[in-house]
């Protein structure tokens, strides 16, 4: 139920307003969408699982800064970058598109008439309407689980529930077999 780069770029607001330049990474998973414009940008507060948006108000000053700031959201492996166009830069350096090519990281050109505040809200949306149903789901299984236990049903019985939550599957799955569990593969 996670989402992903490619599943943002559906919506209608980034169909509408972006074109990727840097394909590789659009299964990247979205956890959390943020804007990047400072120029002292700490890393490592963005990790894994993040869009970042910019215009590179702070780094436009020639494609070295460009690529240092890239370089650097590339290594905390960030999901993906939107650069909107237009305001500070008319073009993504080809450098900076190898750059997050070679880290899997893909590169969305933004228009120039988008605003990140609806960026933000159509993406966030999603993003936490999946974690909803993700929480909705386990919550669901929770109590099937709990009335399973009190009915007191044998672990064979709590596999086969387990099982068909997760794996779709009413009979074991081949993690089952292995005493494992779907859930923690």
């Amino acid at each position: 139920m996670s989402v992903t780069v490619q599943e943002l770029l559906k919506l209608p607001i980034m169909q509408e307003n972006s074109k990727v330049v840097s394909e590789y990474g659009l299964d990247n998973i979205v956890r959390y969408v943020t804007v990047a414009e400072a120029h002292d940008v700490h890393f490592p507060s963005f990790g894994g699982g993040v869009f970042v948006l910019t215009t590179l108000s702070a780094h436009h000053g020639s494609t070295e800064e460009i690529d240092e700031f890239i370089q650097g959201l590339c290594n905390v492996k960030v999901s993906g970058i939107g650069i909107k166009l237009g305001r500070f830069v008319n073009e993504i350096p080809a450098s900076t598109i190898r750059l997050a090519r070679e880290a899997n990281v893909p590169i969305v050109a933004l228009s120039s008439t988008v605003y990140f505040r609806e960026i933000l809200s159509d993406t966030l949306s999603v993003i936490t309407g999946n974690q909803q149903q993700m929480l909705n789901r386990i919550n669901a299984l929770s109590r099937t689980m709990v009335n399973a236990i009190v009915e007191n049903q044998n672990i064979q019985q709590l596999l086969r529930l387990f099982c068909t939550a997760f794996c779709g599957k009413t009979r074991h799955c081949a993690a089952c077999h292995l005493g494992i569990g779907p859930f923690f593969l």
